[in-house]
């Protein structure tokens, strides 16, 4: 029924946009788990062109529209670190060749792994968990499979905390 009324889509989205608040929850929101305030401005915007197309398919089913406008620019977000992935922490460049014969470099190269192993164990087992599966076994495991091991509601969940936990991991460092 939504899916056909033209007039229902425009005032829900008018309804949203009207909302000032929400573009700043957003960029808080976003700016708190890592991102940049431009980001959630971004976001913000294709918010509406995705809620659009989620009220144009009948995705939506009713309740409240503001915090499913929300939801959507933040798991837009989400999505784009997942296509940015940065490379995984245990990946430290080896030494070229002519390197590997200073001893001063090869004292570096020890103390930056020491450093980067103390700060993984200051973290809570829960994060210790998480990256070993993740980032640290070769056959890396899905984020649904990481979710049923650790006990928690979906791969998305662990997806955030994984979030928290590199943020956490690099402050330490």
């Amino acid at each position: 029924m939504l899916k056909e009324d033209e007039g229902y889509r425009k005032g829900a989205i008018q309804f949203v946009a009207e909302d000032e608040s929400l573009l700043q929850r957003l960029t808080g929101k976003i700016a708190n788990s890592g991102g940049k305030e431009e980001d959630g401005e971004n976001f913000y915007q294709q918010g509406f062109v995705k809620l659009h197309e989620q009220l144009k398919k009948g995705k939506y089913n009713g309740g409240a529209i503001r915090g499913y406008f929300f939801s959507i620019c933040y798991h837009l977000w989400l999505n784009s670190l997942k296509k940015h992935k940065p490379e995984p922490y245990e990946q430290v460049p080896e030494p070229e060749p002519d390197e590997q014969d200073d001893p001063f470099r090869q004292f570096e190269i020890k103390e930056f792994k020491m450093e980067f192993y103390k700060a993984f164990l200051k973290l809570n087992e829960r994060c210790r968990n998480i990256i070993t599966l993740k980032l640290f076994i070769r056959e890396s495991f899905s984020m649904d499979e990481i979710a049923k091991m650790l006990g928690f509601k979906d791969g998305k969940a662990v997806a955030g905390a994984l979030f928290k936990c590199r943020k956490k991991w690099k402050e330490l460092l």
